[in-house]
């Protein structure tokens, strides 16, 4: 016999905060998902533009320079995105810790 989630023996006085914690943690995942979305193609627009600039002044081809700094980009894309979703969920945690 499966046991009902709403009898009394099973509602405990931490369960709330589980459940804020958990959609602490899913709001944390989706700003970071977001951010890394917002991120990724900016910083690498950026970085190949810089460095497709520094390569067109020395008459080599730019293909490869340019598809190196995307790729660097999108790397930092990635390391940026998540940063700036962890630091807009920091008050989000800090207020459950005084719970």
């Amino acid at each position: 016999m499966v046991a009902n989630a709403l009898e009394p023996s099973r509602i405990s006085p931490t369960r709330p905060l589980e459940d804020a914690d958990h959609a602490a943690e899913r709001h944390l995942v989706r700003r970071m998902i977001l951010w890394m979305a917002v991120m990724v193609p900016a910083c690498a627009a950026v970085l190949a533009l810089l460095v497709g600039l520094a390569a067109s002044s020395s008459g080599a081809p730019i293909a490869a320079p340019i598809a190196i700094g995307a790729g660097t980009g999108v790397l930092a894309g990635i390391f940026w995105g998540m940063w700036v979703g962890f630091v807009a969920s920091a008050g989000e945690f800090e207020e459950l810790e005084r719970k």
